[in-house]
């Protein structure tokens, strides 16, 4: 047996036995996925000829140039020196995924996805260089978990696109697990869109390291899936280093999202931002937990955690857990909470001046998502994420669609908005 297949088998193992949540905070507020039956093999395959069918029926009209289009068997690369594709059979395979910076141990669903891997993709980006990636996740009738595991060079610029969609007559998951590693004075910005139609089962896991004065941003968009499972963090490990995580969450019919961010601060002066949007419609149930973390040593650093949930039916749930925990004097932190449903005075205001309520409550609601959204540069990524919202509220909470480009009535500023800490209370003149 192999070194790898002896580690798949432990995994599965911890999968079976592990608990669905072992932060004690969280013991009552989570989702149960059921992966029993969503990994049977399919007679289709998703090779290179049946996925580039897909990107051009599904995608093409978004007109993004992509590097990698990636299903389980196969692929399509662009002739990129940054990235590359190591399969199972290959020596380095088991290599890179035992140095992996999520235990299998920590997580019931790291370790399904660590039985289950058949891929890793590295990136690479040299120092001091500026890159622009776009991947494409497929799913075409069968599962697809899967590594990414991305490295900044010193000094390196990243704008990264990670953009999943599916194809599929039975239930299937996509699991992805991202591994983030800046160096000194890099900066990103990555954004993670799930999309998926109503078979697909999501899990999201990332981790990510910030090394001195280096500046990341992770945008993770949640509107697609039967149900998604989310564990992200970000730490921001290096003397002056700067993270900051959105999160736009959009359930409809009976999508359940979990959704567990930990932002973290180890270095002296530090800045840690996390702003979460959730709105709902239907029977749609989401957990939102934002946790902040200032370690001992972390001295003069600033941590935020932002959450706001607005109910478009009184019949949907949000859940919302911020939550900080701070080890050391002389720094900044403070977190915040806000759910309701939409206002009825704001939305007779603007159906009683001929505005139908459908429409009016799409303008509601891309003023309340439009904070998050002006927090991404990426103006590309800016209109896919608002034409999804769009297609999504004018069609009775419908997903699973691409939809072509369209931003009427929605709101967002050339400008990212106003500091968070700027906006709260505690902190106004400081």
């Amino acid at each position: 047996m192999s070194e790898y297949q002896t580690f798949a088998n432990e995994a599965l193992e911890l999968y079976k036995s592990l608990p669905e949540e072992t932060n004690s905070i969280y013991k009552r507020r989570h989702i149960v996925l059921d992966l029993s039956l969503l990994d049977e093999k399919s007679e289709l395959i998703d090779d290179k000829s049946v996925i580039e069918r897909v990107y051009t029926e599904s995608i093409a009209h978004l007109n993004i140039p992509f590097d990698m289009i990636i299903g389980r068997h196969g692929a399509i690369i662009k002739d990129n020196p940054y990235i590359k594709i190591i399969n199972k059979s290959d020596e380095e395979f088991y290599s890179i995924l035992k140095k992996s910076m999520h235990d299998k141990r920590e997580d019931k669903y790291v370790a399904f996805t660590h039985a289950h891997v058949d891929q890793i993709i590295t990136i690479n980006i040299p120092e001091d260089t500026v890159a622009s990636l776009n991947l494409l996740f497929v799913n075409v009738n069968e599962s697809l978990p899967i590594i990414v595991y991305t490295k900044l060079g010193k000094g390196a610029n990243l704008k990264m696109l990670q953009l999943s969609v599916s194809k599929s007559k039975k239930n299937i998951f996509t699991s992805i697990i991202n591994e983030f590693d800046a160096l000194a004075y890099s900066k990103a910005e990555v954004n993670v869109i799930y999309p998926q139609d109503e078979r697909v089962t999501i899990i999201n896991n990332s981790k990510a390291d910030a090394g001195i004065n280096a500046d990341i941003k992770f945008n993770y968009i949640y509107i697609g899936g039967n149900a998604v499972r989310s564990r992200n963090y970000i730490n921001a490990v290096g003397n002056g280093s700067s993270i900051n995580a959105n999160e736009i969450i959009f359930g409809s019919k009976s999508q359940k999202m979990d959704i567990n961010t930990y932002i973290i601060n180890t270095g002296r002066e530090t800045t840690a931002k996390l702003d979460s949007k959730v709105a709902l419609m239907h029977d749609s149930i989401c957990f939102i937990k934002g946790f902040a973390k200032i370690v001992n040593g972390a001295k003069e650093s600033r941590s935020f955690v932002e959450e706001g949930g607005v109910l478009i039916d009184r019949t949907a749930r949000i859940d919302s857990i911020p939550s900080v925990s701070i080890d050391e004097n002389a720094v900044k932190a403070t977190h915040s909470s806000a759910t309701g449903p939409i206002d009825d005075e704001s939305l007779f205001y603007l159906t009683s001046r001929g505005i139908d309520k459908v429409r009016a409550q799409q303008l509601i609601l891309s003023g309340f998502f439009s904070p998050v959204i002006s927090n991404i540069f990426d103006d590309n990524v800016k209109s896919i994420i608002s034409s999804m919202i769009n297609d999504k509220m004018k069609n009775n909470g419908r997903y699973g669609v691409i939809p072509r480009i369209d931003t009427t009535d929605i709101i967002w500023f050339s400008k990212p908005s106003a500091d968070l800490f700027e906006r709260h209370y505690k902190y106004r003149g400081n």
